[in-house]
């Protein structure tokens, strides 16, 4: 199977402390991009 890219749309402290590094740990799953309104924190 093929991983899924995936663009994450938020920089929030649930998503880079718990869902970001769970998808990282996915053999399945690659961030391809990510985005946030705040530049410096994208």
């Amino acid at each position: 199977m093929k991983p899924v890219r995936w663009g994450v749309l938020s920089t929030a402290k649930i998503g880079r402390d718990r869902v970001i590094p769970a998808m990282q740990q996915s053999p399945l799953c690659d961030i391809h991009a990510i985005a946030s309104r705040d530049a410096t924190k994208a």
